[in-house]
């Protein structure tokens, strides 16, 4: 199946049955699932946690998906919901080669619901990562920080393909400070989030899947980011 119709697949499914869904496949891929109220944390052997979000702002399915092939431009009337499907489909591309951990939260559009119950549960105790990847965030090349200070790790994500940028709020702004890693949300190849004239571009969907391949790729065990350093 090539990336546009895995898309197509997970924007035609509610949160709770991508919620099943993505059960499914971290089972089958990493083994080591915990699904908790608002979250589902799979264990991987790679020590970075990849981060996305199983909600959207839209208040229907997409119904009428329509591909622009000239422009390799997906999108819907109702809207097409690649905040944040794109961040969910990036991570189960990248989890075949680098065996991370995953978090994937509920009703991040509701100020971080799932992310919220994560931290207050008893799963995270004990968590500790090289750092943290979230896949939320539009664009082709934006890597967010927040309130993660930690110049070596802004240093080492944007070495290569990454630019920084600003913004206001994902789930690493509530998961990050609580487990003690540094943190960054990549861009997803979306475009005009939160409105129903929302597109995703695939070619830009895949340049990210490939950075941040490449990203992954050049982490030695050495490369650890404190939230605070």
């Amino acid at each position: 199946m090539n990336m546009r119709n895995k898309l197509i697949k997970l924007c035609r499914l509610t949160q709770e049955q991508l919620k099943q869904h993505m059960i499914w496949e971290l089972k089958a891929l990493l083994g080591n699932v915990t699904v908790g109220d608002g979250y589902v944390l799979a264990k991987g052997d790679f020590p970075v946690l990849l981060v996305a979000h199983l909600d959207t702002v839209h208040s229907q399915l997409p119904e009428d998906i329509v591909y622009d092939e000239l422009e390799d431009v997906l999108s819907s009337a109702q809207g097409i919901g690649g905040d944040d499907r794109c961040g969910v489909l990036m991570i189960l591309e990248l989890i075949h080669k680098h065996r991370c951990s995953v978090l994937l939260c509920e009703d991040e559009e509701q100020h971080g619901v799932g992310a919220m119950k994560f931290v207050t549960s008893k799963d995270i105790d004990g968590l500790f990562f090289n750092y943290i990847i979230e896949f939320d965030r539009k664009g082709s090349n934006d890597a967010v920080f927040y309130k993660c200070a930690n110049q070596a790790f802004i240093d080492f994500v944007t070495a290569d393909y990454y630019q920084q940028d600003y913004g206001t709020f994902s789930d690493i702004c509530v998961v990050a400070p609580r487990i003690g890693c540094a943190a960054v949300n990549l861009s997803c190849g979306y475009y005009n989030a939160h409105t129903l004239s929302e597109y995703v571009v695939i070619k830009e969907m895949q340049d990210c899947i490939d950075a941040a391949d490449r990203l992954l790729g050049r982490t030695k065990e050495t490369d650890k980011f404190g939230f605070d350093d």
